[in-house]
């Protein structure tokens, strides 16, 4: 009869515990992949106008920008979306008006979360396309142009708002690349 040793039974146990946490690994250095190959829209399963607005937008920028290789990808929450988006895992977002501007100023659900500088692609009455503060000016300029084409079919607009912050009235700032397009400036090649 095998009687396993008290060696063998640690060896096993830390072979088991490092495939798991090497196994834990693998999805994030996938994700990271994915977010490299695919500009992948953040949409909130609570709130399904995110998700309708996001996939109209993903099947424009698919049609007029294919290398963008957009899609959306469904958050469970705007809690969820906001820390995706503040930890750097998460480039671009859809995201209700009021949800965005809580995100910017760090306002309840997202207190507690790293500050996010929150920019704005395009925005609908209710919604808005935003991207974190360091989304390439390059990016932002493709999105917008791209967006610009149907933007009256998309119920959509890419707002000239410069700042850095929030205004008062809580408009947040437009993303410098869409500024850029917008203002007619040209494009300039990646950094």
């Amino acid at each position: 009869m095998f009687r396993p040793t008290r060696r063998r039974v640690l060896a096993s146990l830390g072979a088991i515990s490092a495939s798991v946490l090497l196994a834990g690994h693998t999805p994030y250095r996938q994700w990271a992949v994915l977010r490299q190959r695919f500009l992948l829209i953040h949409t909130n399963r609570e709130d399904l106008g995110t998700d309708t607005l996001g996939e109209r937008i993903a099947a424009v920028l698919a049609e007029r920008l294919p290398s963008s290789r957009a899609r959306v990808v469904r958050g469970p929450d705007n809690y969820r979306i906001g820390g995706l988006l503040s930890t750097e895992q998460a480039d671009v977002a859809v995201l209700s008006r009021a949800v965005a501007l809580a995100l910017a100023r760090r306002e309840p659900p997202f207190a507690e979360l790293p500050p996010t500088e929150v920019r704005v692609l395009a925005e609908s009455a209710r919604y808005q396309l935003v991207c974190r503060d360091s989304f390439p000016r390059h990016h932002g300029y493709l999105v917008a142009e791209a967006l610009a084409a149907d933007a009256a079919a998309l119920g959509i607009v890419i707002p000239d708002r410069a700042g850095s912050t929030a205004d008062p009235e809580g408009a947040l700032p437009t993303h410098v690349g869409a500024l850029a397009f917008l203002r007619g400036e040209p494009l300039e090649p990646p950094a």
